[in-house]
């Protein structure tokens, strides 16, 4: 009944014709607040599906409201806003055809729906506590301040700040509090229902609905570029990396890295293929614009919460002063010299008896970088292989409740990271 009632259609006098426009882009207002301070539940997704699917629609459908009144929530409504953790994982609402669906459909109407719809494929959140033990790591480093470290110049610009691929703000939420009055955020989400809750949710952050491959940004610009990027196996065309054609989520890495300063930090979840392809064109891109400074495999069912069993790896790159390719040959064989190999995959044994694992060179030389047992196991994209695919697998992180344990295993897993 509480599902239904979420679902239902918004009132006759208050909606749309079915499938009008309606705008998301909530006004800024709320000037007072500072811009992290509101926090989700730390279990935001350890509820029900069907709890999951009612608050999301409740979500959704306020934020269109919101809209529509050009007004700030309030502090309950927020609490209302957050909730929202993405469309993945959530089928029931939107394949368009079951009863649950067209009452969502008729609750938001049709622009939004087809939205939420094309967004679903990459719409896989990260848990707030994974998102808060990266925040750790940073800080804990040093990496991403303000060019000029901890003087008062820095202190005055504050750190600008990168998100692409933003959702509703799971990472801007899980800002340690001493970021929170130095930040300067660019926030951009494809997804405009979360992109609306994103800007409610931190009225100060510069919130964009847009596509990122659209998205006008100025290169050298941000000290810190973070987040999880979508993955998925297609290739958005972008005449700047026209001759490597990367994936969607190299290519948030390498326009990500584009707008950082030299000496910038970037820390990014995304797919394993990133590292595991054989094609190493992408990975030699963005080695040419960072340094790798560290990497951590994830096990499968770190984003347990959005339905996603992918691998997933953390890397943490900073942006190197001059890139590699304007470098004569001596210098830059001196400089990769220093650094850890990782343009090469190679095997390893499958502990199921089958033809040797294609695992980066990086996780090989350093299997401690790998939470869990590599193994064979799942699928990514949904394609059907001559035998399964390559996972990783932690007892400890499984269910809903997985996430939470694997926030500890990365902070341990990165203890020993140097400071910059």
């Amino acid at each position: 009944e509480e599902l239904a009632a979420a679902l239902g259609a918004v009132p006759e006098e208050d909606a749309p014709s079915r499938g009008a426009s309606r705008t998301v882009d909530l006004a800024r207002q709320g000037a007072g607040d500072t811009l992290f301070s509101f926090k989700r539940a730390e279990d935001v997704f350890e509820r029900s599906d069907s709890a999951l699917e009612r608050d999301n629609a409740e979500a959704a459908r306020l934020a269109l409201q919101l809209a529509d009144e050009g007004r700030a929530p309030s502090d309950e409504e927020r609490r209302t806003l957050s909730r929202f953790v993405g469309w993945g994982g959530m089928p029931r609402l939107l394949t368009g055809w079951s009863e649950t669906s067209r009452r969502f459909r008729d609750g938001v109407g049709d622009e939004a729906f087809e939205a939420a719809a094309r967004a679903s494929a990459t719409s896989h959140y990260t848990d707030p506590r994974i998102a808060a033990a990266i925040w750790g790591v940073l800080e804990r480093s040093g990496l991403g301040q303000a060019e000029g470290g901890a003087g008062d110049k820095a202190a005055a610009r504050g750190i600008r700040m990168l998100e692409p691929g933003a959702g509703a703000g799971f990472f801007l939420g899980a800002a340690p509090e001493a970021y929170g009055s130095r930040l300067s955020v660019t926030a951009v989400e494809r997804d405009p229902i979360a992109a609306s809750i994103a800007g409610a949710l931190y009225p100060n952050a510069d919130v964009r609905a847009e596509d990122f491959v659209d998205s006008k940004l100025p290169d050298g610009f941000f000290d810190l570029a973070l987040g999880n990027v979508p993955y998925a196996d297609v290739k958005p065309y972008d005449p700047r990396y026209k001759a490597i054609r990367p994936s969607l989520h190299d290519y948030f890495i390498l326009k990500s890295l584009d707008a950082l300063r030299p000496g910038g930090a970037a820390a990014f979840l995304t797919s394993r293929y990133t590292l595991d392809k054989l094609d190493a064109s992408a990975r030699e891109a963005i080695r040419d614009r960072a340094q790798l400074a560290a990497a951590v495999r994830l096990p499968a069912g770190a984003f347990a919460g959005a339905n996603s069993e992918v691998v997933s790896d953390l890397l943490i790159l900073k942006k190197r002063d001059r890139p590699l390719s304007q470098l004569d040959e001596a210098e830059r064989e001196a400089v990769l010299a220093e650094e850890p190999a990782w343009m090469e995959t190679g095997g390893v044994p499958d502990p199921l008896g089958g033809a040797d694992m294609s695992v980066n060179r990086y996780f090989i030389d350093r299997p401690d970088r790998v939470i869990g047992r590599i193994e064979r196991s799942g699928t990514m994209y949904g394609v059907a292989a001559s035998e399964p695919e390559l996972s990783v697998r932690h007892d400890e992180v499984s269910g809903k409740k997985g996430p939470a344990r694997l926030a500890g295993l990365l902070s341990e897993a990165l203890a020993d990271m140097p400071a910059d």
